[in-house]
């Protein structure tokens, strides 16, 4: 893709290199240099950075660097004098005191030099005459950065790295590893019918361009049934058409619930393929050719004055075009209305090419999730694997596909996602604290030998410099050692006895000591995790651990035994949002997710802050926003992993489903206000079984002022059973999950008070 004045190429990220060394025998080695770029401590990396040098908990500094805004203009200092709590915090202990001063000297301060991300220089001559150079690692850059370079009048081009490009690569690899099936990415069948129902179904997370909810009701409106449709989708989903009234008009022409009409016969040929809507540049410049004898050059002229909106130039044009039209043997009223209708539409006009481009990367997209959806989902996954949000979004998708997502597993895992038995492996590399060197190390070694059979083993067998604490700390939280059949609470709690086992096995089969009988191991070579078996975490605890792991829950969740018995509670699920009208009032119960303090900039409440939160329930999530006056009320209670419930309005003005918060509640006090009794629901059978002293039992050392109600079905009729004065609960979510664990979820029901 290339557009002027710069030069924009777009590629395959990870051919960056390939791409550098081809500009550079073209023009000559010594005219071509990559450019420098300066990182600096920002008001959150400059945090980081100080807490650890401080040697202060990384879980601690990550909590206070998430209070702190980040974006353009934000600053250290600025988030200081507004944020009374954090100048709070910062007053809080000496330490605090000094993390924040040190911080603040610091704030801006280049913290490292690198390689700009896509920017390149090419000059005419060496580039020693123009610009100092320096070495970057194994790079040669500019000393000077992309706007001193400008200014100098060099010309710097940027290869984009288009990561969807990456996507395509590694799912053709993977369906050529998985499936045996060599697919030509370039030379798939445009009119694929299950492409297009992939489309219009709006089926389109992880399709390149076509994401967005917007979007998604777009396609489900126009229906697309050619490629055609699909390059006019991405040009038409933009502010200019959608509230021009195009898209609308669009629509309805492909539909056939309006007639479809020319500006003129003439004009058929050039708009025919969007129904009569002037919907491309490319459109504008071939009717001025036509009907006003524009040379191509005057086209393209008039293209550009149209885009950039300037009367006098437009003036200009316009007499133009009607002396051309009339010359052409037009009426100069129909030339005068042709020129403002082009006019009024070549203001939203997109350029075709770029669109068409891009259609064709949508296409390829969504004809590889229509037809081999498992490895273009772990495509994705690995492509995104440094982003645990988006991580997250993608393995919900791939369960709403029915594709299993496995946890990884230092056995079968790779450093990166794949394909196992028609489910996706989680890639170790995508663990916190892991890395890409580590995770391939692991491959390596597994490969090269035989499958880690103990935790002990892995140590030894790996570089401990690689394969490190963190690591193994990181690898035992995510379940990566589950297959052992041990718990991961002993394969944390024994790393430290691991490592130094481990430790002396290499000395001793170094020195040559281990091979005296045929076995292995020395003094300490009864392995730490061979003993009693430790009894696992809590689920809660094990679950807390995995998400501080992998960035989110991926083998169960904390709300999922409970959180039915507070959906029904609460009246809706995240589920049922986009059924309702815009406006309506609802209450939803979940778990807080993903929060974003923000502080306005503008208006009457500029310097205040407010809040954007997901919360997640059993099927699904809707984002939350809490406006200013509302969140100096109730911020205490906005803490990520929270189970509360919110109430408030579905946002008119959103394209999905979102609530505008007007209360927020712990779960647990609307359960204590709200129920009366806890309802169980059996069979007859059940009641004859031991069942009843389950219970009995789990609610034994229970104490509070709400009751048990057993409900039971015979023959179709039902019969409600209420306990005596003994059987006094109160509601928590502990409670709750052993109830479910005992009669399962469904089962569970209320009475109010």
């Amino acid at each position: 893709r290339i557009s002027m004045p710069d030069i924009d190429i777009d590629f395959c990220g990870n051919r960056r290199d390939e791409v550098i060394d081809y500009v550079r025998e073209k023009y000559g080695r010594e005219n071509v240099s990559q450019i420098i770029t300066f990182g600096t401590m920002a008001s959150r990396g400059v945090l980081r950075d100080v807490g650890r040098v401080l040697e202060i908990p990384l879980a601690e500094i990550d909590k206070i660097a998430k209070k702190v805004p980040q974006g353009p203009g934000a600053s250290l200092a600025s988030a200081l004098e507004s944020d009374r709590d954090l100048a709070e915090l910062r007053d809080s202990s000496p330490e605090m005191q000094r993390l924040f001063d040190l911080a603040l000297k610091l704030e801006g301060l280049a913290r490292h030099s690198s390689v700009h991300a896509a920017g390149v220089v090419i000059a005419d001559k060496p580039l020693i005459e123009h610009v100092p150079l320096a070495k970057n690692g194994d790079d040669i850059t500019t000393q000077w950065q992309m706007t001193e370079l400008e200014e100098v009048g060099l010309l710097k081009v940027d290869f984009l790295g288009l990561k969807t490009l990456t996507i395509l690569r590694e799912a053709v690899r993977l369906i050529r590893e998985v499936r045996g099936v060599d697919i030509d990415i370039d030379r798939l069948d445009l009119s694929d019918q299950p492409t297009y129902e992939l489309m219009t179904k709006g089926d389109t997370l992880g399709v390149f361009q076509l994401e967005s909810s917007g979007m998604r009701d777009l396609l489900g409106r126009l229906k697309p049934d050619s490629f055609e449709d699909v390059i006019a989708v991405l040009a038409l989903y933009r502010p200019g058409p959608l509230g021009s009234g195009m898209v609308d008009m669009f629509v309805q022409r492909k539909h056939g619930e309006v007639p479809v009409e020319y500006p003129h016969d003439s004009l058929r040929p050039v708009l025919e393929e969007t129904y009569g809507v002037i919907v491309y540049q490319e459109q504008v410049m071939r009717i001025a050719n036509i009907l006003a004898n524009f040379s191509m050059n005057q086209a393209d002229a008039l293209r550009k004055a149209m885009g950039k909106k300037k009367p006098e130039v437009m003036a200009k044009f316009k007499e133009e075009f009607i002396d051309g039209a009339v010359k052409d043997g037009h009426a100069r009223s129909f030339a005068t209305e042709l020129f403002e209708t082009i006019e009024y539409f070549a203001g939203y006009g997109f350029n075709k090419s770029h669109s068409a481009a891009y259609a064709l990367l949508t296409y390829q997209t969504a004809y590889l999730k229509a037809h081999y959806p498992t490895e273009f989902m772990a495509a994705n996954l690995t492509t995104e694997s440094g982003n645990s949000d988006k991580v997250k979004e993608l393995v919900d998708e791939s369960r709403r596909m029915e594709i299993g997502v496995l946890p990884p597993d230092v056995d079968t895992s790779r450093p990166f996602f794949n394909v196992e038995d028609g489910d996706i492996r989680f890639g170790l590399a995508a663990i916190k604290g892991v890395g890409s060197r580590a995770a391939e190390l692991v491959q390596q070694e597994r490969q090269a030998g035989e499958p880690y059979a103990t935790p002990e083993e892995f140590c030894e067998r790996l570089d401990p410099t690689v394969v490190n604490k963190t690591a193994l700390e990181a690898l035992a939280k995510a379940g990566s050692f589950d297959s052992m059949g041990l718990s991961r609470r002993q394969v944390f709690e024994s790393i430290d006895a691991t490592m130094r086992a481990s430790a002396q096995t290499r000395e001793d089969r170094r020195k040559g000591q281990g091979l005296l009988f045929g076995g292995g191991g020395g003094a300490d070579s009864e392995a730490p995790t061979t003993g009693p078996t430790v009894e696992e975490w809590e689920e809660v605890d094990r679950l807390a651990m995995e998400k501080e792991a992998l960035g989110f829950y991926l083998s169960g969740h904390p709300f999922r035994k409970h959180g039915g018995f507070y959906s029904r509670l609460s009246g809706h699920k995240s589920s049922s949002l986009d059924d309702l009208p815009k406006g309506s009032e609802v209450r939803i119960a979940g778990m807080i997710a993903a929060v974003r303090v923000l502080v306005i900039r503008n208006g009457r409440n500029a310097g205040q802050k407010m809040a954007r939160f997901r919360l997640e329930d059993l099927d699904g999530s809707v984002e939350v926003t809490c406006f200013a006056k509302r969140y100096q009320e109730v911020q205490h209670l906005i803490e990520e992993d929270s189970v509360v419930f919110v109430s408030g309005r579905i946002d008119s003005e959103a394209e999905e489903a979102a609530i505008l918060l007007d209360e927020i509640q712990p779960a647990q006090q609307v359960v204590d206000r709200e129920v009366h009794s806890l309802v169980v629901r059996l069979s007859a059978e059940q009641v004859q079984d031991k069942l009843l002293e389950e219970i009995t039992d789990t609610i034994a050392d229970e104490d509070g002022d709400q009751r048990l109600m057993v409900q039971v079905e015979q023959q179709d009729r039902v019969y409600n059973i209420r306990t005596d004065g003994r059987f006094k609960l109160r509601l928590t979510s502990t409670l709750l999950d052993r109830m479910a664990d005992v009669v399962g979820e469904g089962n569970l029901g209320f009475v109010r008070r």
